[in-house]
């Protein structure tokens, strides 16, 4: 739940069937949790979950990586890139589905605080 952010705006990532994007979701919920286990008291971004760039190229996060580097032909770096942008708007949803409370910031690459209760 994020307890700052009251337009908890999202975007549809059309491109991924449900079962992929569940698949994302919940492995992205993994790292966080391992995040606020391990790092409480230390902010995070979605790069800092992801910061190995093979990490792309395996699963589940392949499926967007796939999307970008085959289907629309970008290079190695681009395809991340968007990856990138699309893993922020999914670590978004998945941080407001959560029951533990985040604060976050109002900026382009949100950081990601734990309030623990």
């Amino acid at each position: 739940m994020i307890v700052n952010d009251p337009k908890q705006k999202k975007r549809e990532i059309r491109y991924l069937e449900e079962e992929q994007k569940i698949e994302i979701k919940n492995y992205l919920r993994s790292l966080v949790e391992k995040w606020c286990e391990n790092t409480p008291e230390k902010s995070f971004k979605c790069s800092d979950l992801l910061e190995n760039k093979e990490m792309w190229e395996k699963k589940p996060l392949v499926y967007m990586y796939n999307h970008y580097r085959i289907d629309k032909d970008e290079n190695k770096e681009k395809a991340i890139k968007h990856d990138s942008v699309d893993t922020g708007w999914l670590l978004k949803e998945v941080i407001s589905e959560m029951p533990q409370k985040f604060e976050t910031d109002s900026s382009y690459r949100k950081t990601y605080t734990y309030i623990p209760e």
